[in-house]
């Protein structure tokens, strides 16, 4: 299934209970120590610990733990991290600005939503 490789993944650093679920207290151990190894990525990943990290970890579609954080992580780490200087980025940049509130909220579309512009 999908979630084959979230769990090998997260068997690998050691981060499974005995049941095979989340140890969240080690992942959280282990995003800390992630930050402070990548001290430029600190802050994002920080603010994806505080979302991801949780007991009952994020909230999202009904798949895997592991599916559900590594998602969580990767669009909480992008969405937030200090994009360098160089051709493209600027671009990016605007883009990820003007469209970030679409990509970051918790709750679903609203019908407000759903009206053409």
């Amino acid at each position: 299934g999908t979630c084959k490789e979230g769990y090998c993944v997260m068997e690998k650093f050691n981060l499974l209970l005995a049941n095979k679920s989340v140890d969240y207290e080690k992942f959280g151990n282990y995003l800390d120590s992630w930050a402070e190894a990548n001290p430029e990525f600190a802050k994002p990943i920080k603010l994806a610990k505080e979302e991801c990290a949780k007991d009952e970890g994020p909230k999202g579609p009904p798949i895997c733990d592991p599916d559900r954080i590594f998602l969580c992580l990767t669009s909480i780490i992008f969405w937030n991290c200090e994009l360098r200087d160089g051709e493209g980025c600027s671009a990016l940049q605007e883009h990820m600005n003007e469209c970030r509130q679409y990509y970051t909220r918790v709750m679903g579309p609203t019908v407000d939503d759903m009206i053409v512009r």
